[in-house]
C-alpha cells in the first residue's frame, strides 16, 4: 500500500516522497519531516492491512485523522490545490489519539 499511496498522489499531481528505509520510530520520522517543511504525512501501518485506512498528519498542528486510502489521497490533493483547508478537514473527520512517543522526537 505504501508505494500505491505515493503513486496515487503523484498521478494526481502531488509530489510525494516515501520514507520507508529508516528504522527510526514514527515520532522521529515526523520530526525529521517537520524540519524539512513537509506539510502533510501519510502513515501506512499495521492497521492499514486490517482495514485499508491510513493516517494523515498535518505538520503545523500535528493533528491527525484516519480514513481510507482513497479518501486521504483525495483530501491531500484538495489541501495541496487549495480547494479545502485543514480546519475544514478537521471539522469533518474525528481526530486520531496519539501516544506521547508519536508526538515527541
Amino acid at each position: 500500500p505504501l508505494q500505491d499511496v505515493a503513486r496515487r498522489l503523484r498521478t494526481g499531481g502531488v509530489p510525494a516522497r516515501v520514507d520507508d528505509a529508516s528504522a527510526a520510530k514514527i515520532g522521529r520520522r515526523y520530526a525529521r519531516n517537520d524540519e524539512l517543511g513537509t506539510p502533510f504525512a501519510i502513515t501506512v501501518d499495521f492497521q492499514t492491512a486490517d482495514d485499508g485506512t491510513v493516517t494523515l498528519r498535518e505538520r503545523d498542528t500535528t493533528k491527525q485523522i484516519r480514513a481510507s486510502i482513497e479518501e486521504i489521497v483525495e483530501l491531500v490533493k484538495c489541501l495541496v490545490n487549495g480547494s479545502t483547508s485543514w480546519d475544514n478537514v478537521l471539522s469533518k473527520h474525528p481526530l486520531v489519539n496519539t501516544s506521547a512517543s508519536d508526538s515527541t522526537a
